[in-house]
């Protein structure tokens, strides 16, 4: 043991400028004839005199050349020789790895635990190594069948593996899968209780190396396997062995990562605090920003109660005390003892407060995310309370996120009564209470650039390029990063593409993901460039993996794919989906389903285009049902499980191209693979049904998912059975051939009838497909005498509102609808109104009833005016406009002109 202290002593790393003999270079020829003098003295054989990791670390540290590790390691009988193989590995030296492991094995100096441990430092070196994965994988399966009579070998050998394994995120998938097997292996299926051989040190050293891959992944849905896994082996611990399993490590990690299972991370929190644990301020604030993103506002605010009491949070006093003991006795004291005491105690006091504000400061963030859910809930008061007592409470705001929030909290709260301008000096009059210089500056530069202040934003550029600053590397990346974001929110894409030339011209600059996102949204949005928003992508992609050596994150692959949604190009989705996996990217669901609904959208045009999908499509691998159905199983192989809303969006794409037959199968499917069946899945089959105007198959599928899924119908589900009823009436026969009869029609009616015993009410969408089929019912000359089922709809939706106006027969005076005052209705109420209208002066004129004035219809100056217009050339009828822009007028000749007509056309049936 003497020996051993010896050898550390000396083996102390050397500092720069000492002049101490002791403290030169340790060469192979000093150390090791320092190591054999330490035997000599002491008696011992070479390598019981070192302390292997010190004297390992040294070798690494000096770089021994090749030759010479192979010559201490021969007589040293390669003692410790694991410790160099880490080190190496941290290096990034595989071949140094390499030889010192040959070397072991050629030796045959170890027994079976330190071959062991010798075989898993080699196999945690390839783990680390790109390229090395494969031999890792073979040389864990080794290592575990080679301990397959021992239980707690196994279980040593799976800590080992994930410790090494946490540390590379790349590894992350066969990582999930160990620890699937772990579990597999050594949890019973029934109980849940860990089998004889893992101990409960071995349980946190696995929950903790899985903590750390979800520091690194911040995968969600690994995070809320491991969070139950925790909760469980936590309170069980605790409740029998007074063993504390969630630290203040695991429990941040978790709560950090997660963004599902809300219930599970609050129960989780408060037994870690039941139980004694001593939470840091980044846990605490990860439960308050969860709370906050959830909308739980009022739980967010009792949280912050609570935390505002902890120790850490009383700033100020321990200082005192510090302050205090530091002149309560000085240095000329008669007691030096007494003094020394003293300015020990307020060192430490001094300490024990940074530590405090450090934690203090990790709150802040918290305090913001409250602000910003109170802001998007309306109560931007209560926001600037947020922000006051965030100061009360000691907590110094330093982030431009911070200021953002009271800037906005600031704006709601004014009601437009001040200009931008204003209230940014508002804001600058309270971020110069806590931040000086240049650091104010950049704050007031985010805030306006995030507010899209353009002419603020340049000013502040101009003022920081005239004062030098922008020699600065770091700071012009900021500015840049701020530029882009105004030139997003100004729309400006002219000069987001000036900008981004000028980023490429300046090589020293390194862009973060912030400038890229928005430079790729900025020509996402409308008017959207698609090809140009793809190219900048893949230049995003090169410029992160040369420069900052780091993916681009999913939300800029999601932007580009939303685009792709909007402008109805599959194609250049499944490239964007190639580009994140060859870019590695984790695909998320919201990626996989604006790929779908870009498909949808695709098979939608095509099929306005040609009604035979074979002359649209010439490639079938272009066929967006194909490509749809293709996505769920490229989700399946990515261990995605599809949802509800991706199955659905995978059956409005069938639905969409009138494939009935791939949206059975993929129906059927979808209850293959245990997902239940809602409201929109069966809608979506119901469309499929509309498309092909197979009524009976609609109507079928309806009483279906009412009887056999129990699920109730909505607006899209009335829009869909009317849709195949108003298809089916334009046919002499449906696609599935039957004859459209008034059975036909009967069954459509139970459906109607049943959705509104239930209450649904009409969208804008429906009341637009049931005008537009009541215009071509009633004044198309060639529309037969079939049953008016849009008309009959229409009268009935009319008694759904107490607020629209209605016509009957009662009304017979002309005051009555002389004028019409619609402006205070929705789109679709209005276009019901004037409809009705029509309707009554067609039913008053059957009767012999004339025009006797003018109809003035007051409409406002918007949508509704432009939609009654619309209306009133679908029906061939003239309006007039007047000096007023908020109102129309049907004039008693324009009416009498038209009545005429459409008398005309009803004896036209007739015949």
């Amino acid at each position: 043991m003497a020996a051993c202290k010896k050898f550390l002593a000396a083996a102390k790393p050397s500092r720069e400028g000492d002049g101490d003999g002791d403290r030169e270079r340790r060469t192979y020829d000093a150390t090791m004839t320092y190591v054999r003098e330490l035997a000599e003295e002491y008696a011992l054989p070479v390598h019981r005199v070192i302390w292997a990791p010190a004297f390992w670390a040294v070798v690494a540290r000096e770089r021994w050349s090749a030759e010479e590790v192979a010559a201490a390691t021969e007589e040293l009988k390669g003692s410790g020789a694991p410790y160099l193989i880490e080190k190496y590995a941290l290096m990034r030296d595989i071949e140094a790895c390499e030889r010192v492991y040959d070397a072991c094995i050629k030796g045959g100096w170890y027994g079976t635990d330190e071959m062991r441990a010798l075989n898993m430092s080699m196999a945690k070196a390839y783990d680390g190594n790109r390229g090395g994965a494969s031999r890792a994988d073979a040389m864990w399966d080794d290592i575990l069948h080679n301990a397959i009579l021992s239980a707690k070998a196994r279980c040593e050998a799976y800590c080992e593996l994930f410790e090494g394994r946490c540390l590379q995120p790349m590894r992350f998938e066969s990582f999930v899968r160990a620890y699937g097997a772990f579990r597999k292996e050594f949890r019973e299926p029934a109980t849940g209780e860990w089998r004889h051989g893992v101990s409960k040190l071995h349980v946190q050293r696995v929950y903790t190396a899985a903590c750390r891959m979800i520091n690194n992944t911040h995968n969600s849905k690994f995070a809320k396997i491991i969070m139950r896994d925790v909760l469980y082996d936590h309170t069980k611990y605790h409740r029998d062995e007074n063993f504390v399993l969630a630290t203040d490590f695991i429990v941040c990690a978790l709560l950090g990562s997660s963004s599902e299972g809300v219930v599970v991370a609050r129960e989780l929190f408060e037994v870690a605090l039941e139980s004694g644990v001593k939470l840091g301020g980044q846990t605490w604030a990860y439960v308050v920003i969860m709370y906050a993103r959830e909308g739980m506002l009022d739980d967010a605010m009792k949280l912050l109660e609570r935390l505002e009491g902890l120790p850490f949070m009383q700033s100020g006093s321990l200082g005192a005390l510090a302050f205090a003991a530091a002149f309560s006795v000085d240095g000329s004291s008669k007691n030096p003892a007494a003094a020394a005491k003293m300015q020990k105690r307020a060192k430490e006091l001094q300490i024990v407060e940074a530590n405090n504000a450090k934690q203090r400061q990790k709150i802040e963030r918290a305090y913001a995310d409250v602000m910003s859910g109170l802001n998007k809930n309306g109560q931007p008061q209560l926001a600037l309370r947020a922000f006051t007592r965030m100061q009360s409470a000691g907590v110094r705001p330093t982030s431009a996120h911070t200021y953002r929030h009271l800037y906005n909290a600031l704006k709601l709260s004014d009601d437009g009564h001040s200009a931008p301008r204003q209230l940014l000096y508002r804001t600058m009059q309270t971020v110069k209470t806590h931040l000086k210089g240049v650091d104010a500056i950049m704050v007031a530069l985010d805030v306006a650039a995030h507010d899209g202040i353009a002419d603020v934003a340049e000013d502040i550029y101009d003022r920081l390029r005239w004062h030098g600053y922008m020699r600065d590397v770091a700071i012009k990346s900021r500015v840049y990063d701020c530029l882009m974001i105004t030139n997003y929110h100004t729309r400006d894409q002219g000069g987001a593409m000036e900008l981004y030339q000028r980023v490429q011209r300046d090589t020293d600059v390194v862009v973060s993901d912030d400038f890229w996102f928005h430079l790729i949204k900025t020509h996402c949005d409308e008017p959207a460039n698609v090809e140009l928003a793809m190219a900048l992508l893949e230049d995003a992609i090169r410029e992160n993996a040369s420069r900052r050596r780091k993916a681009l994150p999913i939300t800029a692959f999601n932007v580009v794919l939303y685009a792709c949604v909007r402008s109805k190009t599959p194609t250049m989705a499944m490239k964007v989906l190639t580009v994140a996996r060859n870019a590695g990217a984790r695909l998320t669901r919201a990626s996989y389903l604006s790929a779908i609904r870009a498909c949808a959208n695709a098979a939608l045009m095509q099929r306005d285009v040609s009604h035979e999908r074979d002359s649209v499509i010439g490639d079938e691998r272009d066929d967006p049902v194909v490509m749809a159905r293709r996505l769920l199983d490229d989700m399946r192989k990515d261990d995605i499980a599809p949802t509800p809303k991706i199955w659905s969006a995978v059956l409005l794409a069938c639905a969409s191209a009138r494939d009935v037959d791939a949206a059975r199968d993929v129906f059927q499917d979808m209850r293959s693979s245990g997902c239940e069946p809602d409201v929109y899945s069966c809608t979506a089959i119901m469309q499929a049904y509309a498309a092909v105007h197979d009524v009976r198959g609609a109507v079928a599928m309806y009483w279906t998912m009412r009887e056999e899924f129990k699920c109730a119908p909505n607006a899209g589900t009335l829009h869909a059975i009317l849709d195949v009823v108003r298809g089916a009436t334009s046919m002499k026969k449906t696609h599935s051939g039957d004859i459209i009869d008034d059975d036909v029609m009967n069954l459509a009616s139970e459906v109607y009838l049943d959705m509104r015993r239930l209450k649904v009410k009409p969208n804008n969408k429906i009341f637009e497909l049931l005008t537009e089929s009541w215009v071509e019912d009633a004044f198309a000359p060639d529309a037969g005498g079939k049953k008016n089922f849009a008309r009959f709809a229409l009268n009935d939706f009319s008694t759904l509102s107490s607020t629209t106006q209605s016509f009957d027969a009662a009304t017979t005076r002309w005051e009555d609808f002389a004028k019409l005052d619609v402006h205070e209705y929705s789109v679709a109420e209005a276009r019901v109104v004037v409809l009705g209208l029509l309707q009554h002066l067609r039913e008053c004129r059957a009767r012999g009833g004339d025009v006797e004035g003018d109809v003035v219809v007051v409409c406002g100056v918007g949508k509704i005016r432009e939609q009654i217009f619309k209306l009133a050339s679908d029906v061939r009828l003239v309006l007039t406009e007047t000096e007023n822009a908020g109102r129309v007028v049907f004039t008693r000749d324009a009416l009498e002109v038209w009545l005429d007509k459409a008398s005309s056309a009803s004896n036209a049936r007739a015949t």
